[in-house]
C-alpha cells in the first residue's frame, strides 16, 4: 500500500497562503505572507528533514507520518467527547428489516430487528479477528487501509488524571474469537451479553432475541443515575469517578467487562422524529459509553438507528465500509453456538454521597448539550442536468450563507478521506476559495454566470485532489510544528505558527462539513458547533 506523501515544503507554504488569503484582511495577509516567506528560508527546512526522517522510521512500523501525531492531538483533548469531538452517524437498516419502518411500531418487532442487526454486526467483528475480510477497494479500485479496523476486536479509550506522564491512551482487547461479549445499555442499567461460545461461533439470531426480550422485559429500580452517563464527563473528572468506583472488587470487573466487551449497544423506546432523536442520542449524557469506538443506539419503537462513536482512532468513511459489510451478512450461517446465552446485570455500586457528587457533574454537562439543536436543512439539486460534485455545491451554498448572514466568510474545515494511503484518516480541505467566495458574492446580487460557476467548481475539484494525493497543506503544517523541538530557538518557526494566517486556520473551524457521498447505509453524519457560537 502507498505511503502517505510528505509534500515539498515550498509547495506547503504557498498552499496554505493562498488557501487563507481569502479570509485575511489586507494587513493579516501581509504578514503571514512575510513570516511565511521567512520560514521557507530560515526555520522550515530544518523541520521537513526530521519530518521526512521521522516518516521513514514510522513506515517501517506499518503506519504513515500522521498516524500517531493525530491520535496524540485527539488523546490530549481532555474535553467531554460528546460535545466536542465524538459524532454520530445515523444508519439505514430499513432495506434489511423484516418488520416494517417508520415510527411507533411495537417493541416486539422492534427487538426482532435489533437482534438481526446484533448477529450481523457480530459477524463483522468475529469475521475481522479470524481474518476472514477482504481488504476493500475504493471506486478508483485502491486498496482501503484497514489499519483502524483494529477497534474490531473490542476497544476503549482509557480516560486518565493528566498528573505527570498519566495521559489518555488507548485498550484494544486481546484478538480472540472465543467466549466474547457486548455491553448493553437498557433503562439506565448495563448488561453482559455473552455472543460466543468456546469454539468462537456466534449465537443464532433467534436466541439473541430471546436474550433481549428476558432484559426487555424484567423491571427494574430506576438507577441514582445513568451507568454510561460518568463517561460524558471530561477526562479527568472520569477518570477521578472510576478510579474511586473501582476501589471496589466488584466495580472494577464491571469495568474489565466494559473494556473488553466488542461493543456497545443501547436499547431505548422514543418513537420521536429524527431530529429529536438526534439530539438526544448524540449529546445527552447515558446514551452511550462516550470512550468506546462505537455505541449502537436502537430506537425499539422506530427505525432510528446511529452510531455514537469516539473519533480518535474511527473516521465515518471507515464506519460506513464497516456497516456494509455487516449489512450483506447472510443471518445464521455459517457454524454457530448452540445453548442460552449468559446474561450478567453488571451495574456499579456506590453510596449515596458518591451519587450526589456525579450527579452535579453530570447536571453541568446536560445544561450544555441541551444547548446545542439540530436542524435538517435540504437542498434540491433534481433540476441539475450535468455531472457536478454535489460536495461542492454545499460548500457553496454554505458560504453564500454566511455572505448572507455575516457580510464575511470564515474558516471552514472539510474532511477528505485519504484511506487508500497505508493506516491512512483524512487530509483537511479548505473550501474558501477565492473563486468559490466572488461566485457567492455574485450571487447575492444576481450577477453569477456559468463561468465564475465553472472557476468555483474547478478551484474545489483541484483542492479535493490535492488531498487524495496527499499534497494539500494542512495535515503536512501539522506534522511541521510537531517536529519542533525546545531548544531550537528558531524565531521564524515561532513567528509562522504565530502569523495571523496559521493562527485563523488552527484557532477553531467556524464551519467543519464531512461527506460520505451517498445517504445509504449512513444517512447523515452529525457532530457538535467546532467552536462556540
Amino acid at each position: 500500500m502507498k505511503t502517505l506523501p510528505i509534500p515539498p515544503l515550498q509547495q506547503t507554504v504557498d498552499r496554505f497562503v493562498s488557501g487563507v488569503s481569502p479570509i485575511l484582511n489586507e494587513q493579516q495577509r501581509e504578514k503571514t505572507a512575510k513570516a511565511a516567506e521567512d520560514f521557507i528560508q530560515q526555520g522550515g527546512p530544518k523541520l521537513q528533514q526530521r519530518l521526512l526522517k521521522y516518516a521513514d522510521q514510522q513506515t517501517n512500523k506499518g503506519v504513515s507520518w500522521l498516524t500517531e501525531l493525530k491520535l496524540t492531538e485527539y488523546l490530549h483533548d481532555y474535553r467531554p467527547h460528546s460535545i466536542t469531538n465524538n459524532a454520530s452517524l445515523q444508519l439505514d437498516y430499513s432495506r434489511l428489516s423484516t418488520t416494517p419502518a417508520g415510527q411507533n411500531l411495537d417493541i416486539n418487532q422492534g427487538i426482532t430487528r435489533a437482534a438481526s442487526l446484533i448477529h450481523r454486526l457480530l459477524r463483522l467483528h468475529i469475521d475481522y479477528i479470524n481474518d476472514n475480510i477482504d481488504p476493500p477497494v475504493d471506486a478508483r479500485n485502491q486498496s482501503i487501509s484497514m489499519y483502524n479496523w483494529r477497534m474490531l476486536t473490542g476497544a476503549m479509550r482509557i480516560a486518565s488524571s493528566q498528573k505527570a506522564d498519566d495521559k489518555d491512551y488507548y485498550y484494544y482487547a486481546p484478538k480472540q474469537a472465543t467466549n466474547r461479549h457486548i455491553s448493553i445499555f437498557w433503562q439506565g442499567h448495563h448488561f453482559s451479553l455473552q455472543v460466543s461460545d468456546a469454539e468462537g461461533n456466534i449465537y443464532l439470531t433467534s436466541d439473541i432475541e430471546k436474550a433481549l426480550h428476558l432484559i426487555v422485559a424484567k423491571n427494574y429500580n430506576e438507577p441514582s443515575f445513568n451507568f454510561a452517563a460518568i463517561s460524558a464527563l471530561d477526562s479527568i473528572q472520569t477518570n477521578a469517578y472510576l478510579t474511586e468506583l473501582c476501589e471496589n472488587p466488584h466495580n472494577r470487573q464491571v469495568f474489565d467487562t466494559l473494556k473488553d466487551s466488542l461493543f456497545c449497544f443501547s436499547l431505548y423506546q422514543s418513537g420521536a422524529d429524527d431530529e429529536s432523536q438526534i439530539k438526544e442520542q448524540t449529546f445527552l449524557p447515558g446514551n452511550a459509553w462516550q470512550y468506546k469506538p462505537n455505541t449502537y443506539q436502537f430506537d425499539l419503537v422506530s427505525d432510528f438507528l446511529a452510531i455514537h462513536f469516539e473519533h480518535s482512532e474511527i473516521d465515518g468513511a471507515a464506519l460506513s465500509l464497516m456497516f456494509n459489510y455487516a449489512l450483506d451478512v447472510e443471518l445464521d450461517k455459517p457454524k454457530l453456538a448452540e445453548g442460552s446465552i449468559k446474561i450478567e446485570q453488571m451495574d456499579w455500586q456506590y453510596d449515596e454521597d458518591f451519587a450526589n457528587r456525579i450527579n452535579q457533574d453530570i447536571a453541568v454537562i446536560a445544561a450544555k448539550a441541551q444547548q446545542l439543536n439540530a436542524r435538517q436543512c435540504t437542498v434540491d439539486y433534481s433540476d441539475l442536468s450535468v455531472k457536478v460534485s454535489h460536495d461542492a455545491l454545499m460548500q457553496f451554498a454554505l458560504i453564500y450563507a454566511q455572505l448572507k448572514v455575516y457580510g464575511k466568510v470564515r474558516n471552514t474545515y472539510e474532511a477528505v478521506d485519504t484511506s487508500h494511503f497505508m493506516a491512512g484518516r483524512t487530509e483537511g480541505l479548505r473550501p474558501n476559495s477565492h473563486e468559490a467566495i466572488q461566485l457567492c458574492k455574485s450571487l447575492l446580487t444576481n450577477e453569477a454566470n456559468l463561468d465564475q460557476l465553472q472557476q468555483a467548481l474547478a478551484a474545489h475539484k483541484q483542492r479535493v485532489i490535492a488531498c487524495k494525493k496527499g499534497q494539500a497543506f494542512d495535515r503536512h503544517l501539522s506534522g511541521l510544528k510537531f517536529m519542533r523541538q525546545e531548544e531550537d530557538n528558531e524565531p521564524s518557526v515561532e513567528a509562522f505558527f504565530n502569523s495571523p494566517g496559521y493562527k485563523i486556520l488552527t484557532g477553531g473551524d467556524f464551519l467543519s462539513t464531512s461527506s460520505l457521498g451517498s445517504q445509504y447505509p449512513v444517512k447523515r453524519i452529525l457532530f457538535a458547533p467546532v467552536m462556540d457560537g
